[in-house]
């Protein structure tokens, strides 16, 4: 059951709610897309074809996901934003561990990105963190788009 539904003047209506284990190939998808685009750096002697190799969709690592948000969504807890036609658009999973909160990943489709989706998901997981709990999150450093979104 959809939780929210988010809209303004100029955008489509993106409803966020809990993932579902039927979400979890959506989700691997958008995370390979996203290291392809943002994480080859010569510097660190990553390709974009070392990024394709990785067997993103190993059914032990789809069925660990499926398995969380399942299981226990007290301790990990994974949403989603879908757009009008029920495309996943963006997704935030967070974790809580023993003495902190953990942002563990968030994605946004690139084209549309700059429209606020970001701010509501991890608003969503800062609010199931509560009030008490210190919230880390890792980027890696030359995901400047990232790192300046964070900060704010």
């Amino acid at each position: 059951m959809p939780s929210d539904a988010l809209k303004n003047t100029h955008e489509p209506i993106f409803v966020l709610e809990d993932a579902k284990p039927e979400d979890v190939k959506a989700m691997r998808t958008m995370v390979r897309d996203a290291w392809v685009a943002l994480y080859p750096n010569e510097e660190y002697g990553i390709t974009a074809e070392d990024l394709l190799a990785i067997d993103w969709y190993k059914p032990e690592g789809m069925e660990r996901r499926k398995k969380e948000i399942i299981e226990n969504p007290e301790m990990i807890h994974t949403w989603v934003l879908k757009d009008p036609e029920g495309k996943i658009v963006g997704f935030c999973k967070a974790d809580k561990l023993k003495d902190f909160g953990e942002i563990d990943s968030m994605y946004v489709v690139p084209e549309l990105k700059g429209k606020g989706l970001g701010k509501i998901l991890i608003e969503r997981a800062f609010g199931w963190f509560g009030p008490k709990l210190d919230v880390r999150l890792k980027v890696v450093k030359y995901n400047t788009r990232a790192i300046a979104f964070y900060k704010k």
